[in-house]
């Protein structure tokens, strides 16, 4: 009775980790790119052991460029995008219903700040960024055995979307005594609305 417990432990701890970094700089640009692929065999679920053993990855890849103009008078131009893809969670073994999931996640998302910084005494940053992000199920047609319904949907479809724009600005001043911070974001965002948070 107590080999197959040691054996499915055992095969629980098969952990397959993968991670790639790489940067590039050139002049005003600076480029990172990242891939994470960290797969391993579970056994247990949220409050059992499973009948067998279960696949779950983990994948992200990224790219994010930035760079840096100096415009002159303690004034610089700061340009950024940015990429993400994702799959996270990933089981795609349909029996397994209550741990099923299979989604893919983007993310690309732009700002462009101005930095205006003495060093030794005030600092001023004022920008604009934005992102459009997606989600969408991979499988659309795999269903819950129990009630026909797709397993996995967006409130019924089977992909969403997002847009979100904001503006913000932030004022630093460095003294010998204190070093004195405020600033201000406002947030557009398509699904949830306009948002402005001073601070």
């Amino acid at each position: 009775e107590l080999v197959p417990v040691q054996a499915l432990f055992l095969r629980e701890r098969r952990i397959r980790p993968a991670l790639v970094t790489a940067r590039a700089v050139w002049r005003w640009l600076d480029v990172r790119a990242i891939y994470d692929d960290y797969a391993l065999e579970v056994v247990d679920g949220y409050d059992a052991v499973l009948p067998a053993p279960v696949d779950v990855r983990w994948r992200t890849a990224g790219i994010d460029a930035r760079g840096a103009f100096d415009l002159g008078g303690d004034v610089t131009l700061l340009p950024r995008i940015a990429y993400r893809w994702e799959k996270p969670w990933q089981v795609t073994d349909p029996d397994f219903t209550e741990l099923y999931y299979d989604v893919t996640n983007e993310q690309l998302k732009g700002r462009l700040a101005l930095q205006w910084d003495t060093f030794v005494g005030p600092s001023v940053v004022v920008g604009a960024e934005g992102a459009v992000e997606h989600g969408r199920v991979d499988d659309f047609s795999v269903t819950d055995p129990g009630t026909g319904e797709p397993l996995l949907s967006y409130a019924g479809e089977p992909s969403i979307t997002y847009t979100w724009v904001a503006g913000f600005v932030e004022a630093e001043y460095d003294s010998r005594w204190a070093n004195l911070l405020a600033g201000a974001r406002l947030e557009d965002h398509s699904g949830f609305g306009t948002a402005f948070v001073p601070r």
